[in-house]
């Protein structure tokens, strides 16, 4: 994030309610839709004409959802991977 910050770009890193350090929030209203909600505010507090969302595995989930729910145009999404070091050896008869 710091080298984005040196191109003049601003980034944040978020963590979700009932993840991380914010596992202390965890209860039965957490789900993916409150996931989504929250992170549509977070959105729309930065004022921004246009917010790139990285997410990666569940949270690609996530992503995907706000983008359904903000202006078309001012959200563009990626869903970052990592593949195993492993080579995946493919299941045989």
């Amino acid at each position: 994030m710091r080298r984005l910050g040196e191109l003049g770009h601003e980034a944040r890193a978020v963590t979700l309610a009932g993840v991380g350090d914010r596992a202390d929030e965890l209860s039965g209203r957490v789900t993916l839709e409150s996931h989504v909600a929250e992170t549509v505010e977070l959105v729309k507090a930065t004022a921004a004409e246009r917010v790139v969302l990285v997410g990666h595995s569940y949270a690609g989930c996530v992503i995907s959802g706000v983008a359904d729910r903000v202006p078309s145009g001012s959200v563009r999404c990626s869903t970052w991977t990592r593949s195993s070091p492993r080579t995946a050896t493919p299941a045989g008869p």
